[in-house]
């Protein structure tokens, strides 16, 4: 169990450290894919270890049941992480990414030949649904 909870700070202290390195490097989808890829890794490895832990339980649903426990406990933890980052320590990304994104729908609206080359390939955006 011990090894299982040392995954947990490791895995969350690299999604910080993953996180905090890419503020300043990657785009915002990078750090996401990054994060995402990271999160996925440590989930199945801390599965696996606590699954490895278990092989001798004959029961096949009590040593899921069990596994399963640290796998949620691990998401929570994580998912908890995830908010201090995002609403307490980087607040301010989330309002920038909102900003970069809605200026990108006004330059696209506001130019005529993207505009008129998406509405020929998408019927739906004709003129008839402004």
């Amino acid at each position: 169990m011990d090894k299982i909870r040392l995954f947990f700070v490791i895995g969350i202290a690299a999604w910080f450290t993953v996180k905090l390195y890419g503020l300043g490097t990657w785009s915002w989808e990078q750090s996401n894919q990054a994060g995402i890829f990271l999160n996925l890794a440590c989930v199945i490895g801390i599965t696996t270890l606590a699954a490895y832990q278990r092989k001798n339980e004959v029961n096949f649903i009590l040593r899921w049941k069990n596994v399963s426990k640290t796998a949620v406990m691990y998401s929570f933890l994580l998912s908890c992480s995830m908010g201090v980052w995002y609403y307490g320590i980087v607040p301010e990304t989330i309002e920038q990414r909102k900003k970069q994104q809605l200026q990108m729908l006004q330059d696209f609206i506001n130019d005529p030949a993207e505009l008129s080359a998406v509405q020929r390939m998408n019927p739906a955006m004709g003129e008839q649904s402004r």
